[in-house]
């Protein structure tokens, strides 16, 4: 008698790692007949599985769904679908050679049918039969597995084509879809059983090596384009590879990282031209990355997706990558939430319902907790409400009607407004306005508390904010009215605005948008030169406002502006009182930002890792008084001259004469312009720290400056006039530059707004 040992390893050999494809039997053809015949002879452990006139029975009662068919009738109709054939010869026969079992189901258009009625009418007809034509890609089948698994469910695809090099271990099985008696049996393999085992008539195709250079466009060409490629693999050389040869075909690319939700979605089909990661691959070699390890790996992970949106136990994860784990960790529930993300952004990019790129989330943790039931009523009392982990959507709610101003529904509209207003810009993020409202008038202030720099500063902050107020409500229909400074008893009281109904301005109907969008965008950019006529553009809206836009443009124009500028920055690091107030800007973490929701953001200076460790070390006071000492700090300069260097245009906003008021209209004229910049792709970073030095200078005697700090300045000062001419007696509202740059990875978050009901609603 054989032993045990020997009758497990006689049996092992015969456990089946290779085949995949299923083999589909129509009775009706004789050589079908004859060769299941055949194999039901040579397999007596062969399972069958016949539930055709279950199918049957399904597939009647779903073409009569206005009526509940009884018993009888429901048997009948079957018999007489059936008609004088034999049952055994009705639909086809399934043999799964890997799993040793044999099932009888409907003919395929019937099998489809029946397969995807539940779909109706989320799906069309006509919607299905798109997606079932579409050819789809998945590298890496993790993710990917799931993904592939949750289309062929869906039906999104009928062509697929599947490539990974692995094979299936034990630690695959915390995410991978896959029984304990399949180990060692190849990802492709395991994914395209499958996928076979929901849809027979699938066609798939699997590249067991995984992606080479030999084989990549015939992965993504061969036999027609992919209209899609979900690239969900570890090789961040791949990755890279990928989306560069993707983008050469046209072939969209998505992709879900199984952490907070997050799908990158790039429209190569639509935008060739674009850069993959979202330009946040720029500079990397994909060959480098080649031959580092998981561990080498870490910091281009963290650029890829964010060290500041990733999440807390991701990032602890990839801290202990290569010490205390093997890899970066991915859970079952985050797999399956990635595969639901993949289907549903394919099907509506397929169905032409999503035109759009970009990185999305959706974060389970943000949106089911604790606090859940709190947060639910939060929206009511915003127009805009940010979506604080992933800081960069915005959700916008319904507007109320014109008329509702004429009846009961007044503090509603008040909130839109308001909601918009806590979008405006401000030095520092500093968000330094409150706002009340009685019933007739809505009152702006200027929040005392708040205040960074001047007074100047923030009030035309409080402009910009007004400025929201005024635009929105006249594309809802109401003419706000603003009076400045309304009541000399109130100092903080910057102006109070009352609305009538007035014809809704269709020249602004993107304006939610564009207020949604806008942003201080630090990015470097390259170089190019505005088209003049764009720039004249802008001048004559400023103009037309009664202020002035000076521009430099020219190359040697915008180094000097860099190298004066940059070094009035200087000045600001090496006054104690400035720099104190400068750090305390700054929000050093994402658990800092989310906490005071205001701020700025270290993530959105959009640094390199060693500028933004040296911004760090400038925290330290003792650190500037060494610099001072020893004559140091001119590298404090280059953020401002870096910034200048990718710059297009440097822009001074200025009113004649020097007043709060002007402050203030000021403000509102320079939201217009940001919203407009906005509007024409261009990136607008403020670089306003000097004009504010200066106005120290001439206005309160050089307050907050050491009188050899004020001397240099002085100097500057002139410098400065010789870029931009002009005087004291006038009122520079804003230095910025414009430059031609991808959107930022990062917004600046915003607080609950500050606004307090004292009449009736």
């Amino acid at each position: 008698m054989t032993n045990l040992p020997e009758l497990l390893r006689q049996r092992s050999h015969k456990n089946d790692q290779k085949s995949w494809r299923p083999t589909i039997y129509d009775l009706k053809q004789p050589a079908h007949r004859q060769a299941l015949h055949a194999l039901i002879e040579s397999q007596p452990s062969l399972r069958v599985n016949d539930q055709i006139l279950r199918q049957l029975r399904e597939l009647i009662a779903t073409r009569n769904p206005d009526r509940t068919l009884a018993n009888e009738e429901l048997e009948a109709s079957v018999s007489e679908h059936l008609g004088d054939a034999p049952t055994e010869e009705y639909g086809v026969w399934v043999h799964y050679p890997w799993a040793e079992r044999l099932t009888h189901l409907l003919a395929e258009d019937d099998f489809r049918e029946l397969r995807t009625n539940r779909n109706r009418n989320k799906i069309t007809d006509e919607e299905q039969s798109k997606l079932r034509s579409l050819k789809l890609g998945v590298v890496g089948l993790s993710v990917g597995q799931a993904t592939a698994l949750t289309l062929a469910q869906e039906e999104v695809g009928g062509h697929f084509r599947l490539a990974d090099f692995d094979e299936l271990d034990l630690s695959n099985l915390n995410r991978l879809r896959a029984p304990t008696y399949d180990l060692g049996i190849p990802k492709t393999v395991l994914t395209a059983r499958g996928i076979f085992e929901i849809n027979p008539f699938a066609e798939v195709q699997i590249f067991s090596e995984g992606i080479t250079e030999e084989n990549i466009d015939t992965f993504l060409t061969g036999g027609g384009n992919l209209d899609i490629l979900f690239e969900e693999c570890d090789s961040m050389d791949i990755k890279l590879r990928l989306r560069q040869r993707a983008k050469l075909h046209q072939i969209p690319v998505l992709m879900e990282t199984s952490d907070r939700g997050m799908l990158d979605v790039e429209r190569f089909d639509l935008d060739p031209e674009r850069p993959p990661l979202h330009g946040l691959a720029a500079g990397i070699d994909a060959s480098s990355l080649q031959k580092l390890s998981n561990k080498e790996k870490v910091p281009t992970i963290l650029n890829l997706i964010g060290a500041s949106t990733i999440s807390e136990r991701m990032a602890a994860s990839l801290v202990e990558v290569g010490t205390t784990v093997k890899t970066w960790p991915q859970l079952a529930s985050a797999v399956s939430l990635g595969a639901a993300l993949n289907t549903d952004v394919a099907r509506r990019i397929a169905l032409k319902q999503m035109s759009a790129s970009g990185r999305y989330y959706v974060d389970l943790e943000s949106l089911i907790n604790d606090d859940a039931e709190s947060q639910a009523g939060t929206p009511q009392d915003y127009a805009v409400r940010a979506c604080a982990e992933a800081q960069m959507s915005a959700a916008l709610l319904s507007a109320p009607a014109q008329s509702d101003w004429k009846v009961n529904s007044r503090r509603e509209m008040i909130n839109l407004l308001i909601g918009y207003a806590q979008l405006a810009p401000s030095a520092g993020n500093a968000q330094p306005w409150n706002f009340s409202f009685d019933g007739e008038t809505l009152f702006c202030f200027s929040d005392p508390e708040r205040r960074l720099f001047d007074e100047s500063v923030s009030v035309t902050a409080v402009g910009a904010a007004i400025e929201n107020i005024v635009l929105v409500a006249k594309s809802k229909g109401l003419e706000a009215r603003v009076e400045a400074y309304p009541d000399p008893g109130s100092p903080n009281l910057v102006a109070s605005i009352q609305f009538s109904v007035c014809p809704i301005d269709p020249a602004l109907d993107d304006i939610e948008e564009l207020i949604v969008q806008r942003v201080t965008n630090r990015i470097p950019g390259i170089r190019q030169s505005l088209d003049p006529s764009l720039l004249k553009g802008l001048q004559h809206l400023v103009e037309s406002r009664g202020a002035r836009l000076d521009l430099l443009t020219t190359p040697d124009e915008l180094e000097a502006a860099g190298a004066c500028l940059g070094a009035a920055d200087r000045v600001r690091f090496f006054s104690k009182k400035l720099h104190a107030d400068m750090m305390k800007e700054f929000r050093w973490s994402p658990e800092e930002t989310l906490k005071t929701r205001d701020g700025i953001d270290v993530a959105t200076m959009e640094m390199s890792s060693a500028d933004l460790a040296g911004l760090k070390m400038l925290r330290s006071w003792p650190l500037m008084k060494m610099l001072m000492k020893t004559g140091g700090g001119r590298a404090l300069e280059n953020p401002t001259r870096k910034a200048l260097d990718g710059a297009s245009a440097l822009g001074r906003l200025v009113l004649p004469g020097y007043s709060t008021e002007n402050f203030l209209h000021g403000g509102r004229i320079l939201q217009e312009l940001w919203l407009r910049t906005t509007q024409l792709g261009l990136a607008l970073q403020p670089m306003a720290g000097p004009i504010y030095f200066f106005a120290r200078l001439e206005h309160e005697d050089g307050r907050g400056f050491s009188a050899r700090q004020n001397e240099e300045l002085m100097r500057l000062r002139q410098e400065y006039r010789g870029l931009f001419p002009g005087n004291a007696d006038e009122s520079e509202i804003m230095v910025f530059r414009l430059a031609v740059a991808p959107p930022p990875k990062t917004r600046s978050l915003r607080q609950e707004p500050r606004l307090r009901f004292t009449g009736p609603s």
